[in-house]
């Protein structure tokens, strides 16, 4: 396996592996929540890198937003909200809702701004997405995608990486890496509630932020 930097034509093959890992109820329609989803995603990254498998297909990515404002592309983070866009009238005018879960991206995302109050923004890399296919899982190339990560991350005067997963993920490879939960928090049971709860339970909670200190 390689791994090499994230280029436009990577987009495709990815939004296939999230949509089957993490919108797979949709059935055939998963791909336009996966894509959906990396569009978002992808608005708030700075440097992507993909591993590919010997026969060249794509089989894991790591997106990463770096603690420094002078990374951060505007010209790009457009780029991929008007993709988002462009995508949903496609699948709209398929019959298709190409929308990722409203109420959990919007659950995920107050989740991130509540993190940033408490634990702190300054000199902060975020993981804003590591994920791999199937057969690319416990071959060890989550490590090395996570490690060239926090590398790259570091590079940028990052002092602490952090990264928010929930428990559908395989939270356990964090640890193993060295992360540990800083905090956590249960999603509403209910779609779009707007109640929420902090809990200190590992076992009752939906979402989990995580930090690596370098």
């Amino acid at each position: 396996m390689r791994i090499e930097g994230f280029s436009g034509a990577d987009f495709d093959p990815l939004s296939r592996i999230l949509g089957s890992a993490w919108h797979a109820r949709h059935g055939s329609h998963s791909f336009w929540q996966g894509a959906d989803e990396l569009c978002e995603r992808l608005s708030n990254t700075d440097k992507g890198f993909v591993v590919r498998d010997d026969s060249g297909a794509l089989v894991g990515a790591i997106l990463l937003r770096s603690p420094r404002e002078g990374d951060h592309n505007d010209t790009m983070r457009m780029h991929w909200l008007q993709q988002r866009t462009r995508l949903g009238a496609m699948a709209a005018a398929l019959g298709i809702n190409a929308r990722a879960d409203v109420a959990y991206l919007g659950f995920e995302k107050e989740f991130v701004d509540k993190a940033q109050d408490e634990l702190g923004s300054e000199d902060v890399g975020i993981i804003e997405l590591l994920i791999l296919a199937p057969e690319a899982q416990g071959t060890g190339v989550g490590r090395k995608l996570f490690e060239m990560g926090v590398s790259w991350l570091r590079e940028r005067g990052a002092l602490t990486v952090r990264l928010l997963t929930d428990d559908e993920c395989d939270w356990g490879f964090y640890e193993h890496m060295g992360m540990h939960r800083a905090m956590s928090r249960l999603m509403p049971e209910v779609e779009g509630s707007a109640n929420t709860q902090d809990t200190d339970s590992s076992e009752d909670s939906d979402f989990y932020q995580y930090i690596y200190e370098l």
